[in-house]
């Protein structure tokens, strides 16, 4: 919308996530998985430069054995987008720009068309199942929150210098691959076996197989075995506000000098710790495990949390040229600093 000198825009952005996934996550087989390396064919004695995982493949002694069951066969994962925004761009006058803003967004709390989605609550220490004592998100709530206001500018001083700067809060949707959105995979439908013998004695061999669910007890929601994954009720869209200033200049009709400050800060970052590790102390490790008494054949207990912060700051500059006969000189030096406490987010 043009009026005068302003420059509206609004939009509406509404999707429907959909993920199916069949027989095995990622990175696993629907049959199983072997690992090797060079552990047992090494020297004891001098173990630098010694073994090979070729080798220990032909003895058929894996590191590490997994099969991954998800007992229904196909699960079907859902989640609605909802965005919503609204700018202006406003030519103040010949040397004033401004550009402000807000955007708008919902992004429900995944669901599984057949219930097959499971949550873990630490404080009553039971499995919360879909469709059975929670909701069919598993007792995740849906993000209201997500409100990001966008503001930037940009000046001109003279004929030969430009001044810019902006703000803005971005978000990421609700639950990367590998958290909220695989809720599915564990008990009561989903059984990981996993078989790490260390580095020292094999445990299997190839020759032996893979397991399969007959030689595991019935699976019961009440006394779950195995490992555990659990997302925290008011799990929120991960934020990050963005920062930046910066002043360009003209050196000379065909060079100019930029620098910039650029910063970023991550809030509300995905972070995922362990509930149940034992804690320091003699005697067997599954009988330190804090949930030992009500899951005794429980091993790792993962929990999913926005809790994570990070930062950045950085001092970004660039020197362009141009010669003549197309020749093209570009030349960029950064300094910067970094923090974070949930790296990978």
């Amino acid at each position: 919308i043009l009026r005068r000198s302003h420059n509206f825009k609004v939009g509406v952005d509404l999707r429907r996530r959909l993920v199916s996934e069949t027989a095995s996550p990622p990175g696993e087989s629907a049959f199983g998985r072997l690992n090797f390396d060079y552990a047992f064919t090494n020297n004891p004695q001098s173990a630098g430069g010694t073994g090979h995982v070729i080798a220990t493949m032909l003895l058929g002694y894996p590191m590490r054995t997994t099969r991954d069951f998800f007992i229904p066969g196909t699960a079907y994962v859902e989640s609605g987008e909802y965005n919503f925004y609204a700018r202006d761009e406003w030519r103040v006058n010949q040397k004033l720009t401004l550009n402000y803003g807000v955007h708008y967004e919902v992004n429900t709390p995944f669901t599984e068309k057949n219930n097959y989605w499971v949550n873990f609550d630490p404080d009553k220490a039971e499995l919360l199942i879909a469709g059975q004592n929670a909701s069919r998100t598993a007792n995740i709530d849906t993000d209201w929150s997500a409100l990001g206001p966008r503001f930037g500018f940009a000046y001109q001083f003279g004929s030969k210098t430009v001044m810019r700067g902006g703000y803005g809060i971005f978000y990421a949707p609700e639950g990367r691959h590998d958290t909220t959105i695989r809720q599915f995979r564990q008990v009561p439908f989903d059984l990981i076996f996993s078989d790490i013998p260390g580095a020292l004695i094999p445990g299997n061999k190839v020759s032996q197989g893979f397991k399969t669910l007959k030689d595991f007890p019935p699976i019961d929601p009440k006394n779950p075995f195995g490992n555990l994954r659990g997302v925290t009720p008011d799990f929120r869209n991960p934020a990050i506000q963005q920062f930046n200033f910066g002043i360009q200049r003209e050196i000379s009709s065909t060079s100019v000098f930029t620098a910039t400050y650029v910063g970023s800060l991550g809030r509300r970052l995905t972070w995922v710790r362990q509930l149940n590790q034992p804690s320091p102390g003699a005697g067997a490790i599954q009988a330190r495990r804090p949930y030992n008494a009500r899951f005794p054949n429980v091993t790792n207990i993962s929990w999913t949390e926005t809790s994570g912060a990070s930062a950045y700051h950085s001092l970004q500059t660039s020197f362009e040229k141009r010669f003549g006969g197309g020749l093209y000189f570009l030349g960029n030096w950064t300094w910067a600093h970094g923090l974070d406490n949930a790296g990978g987010d």
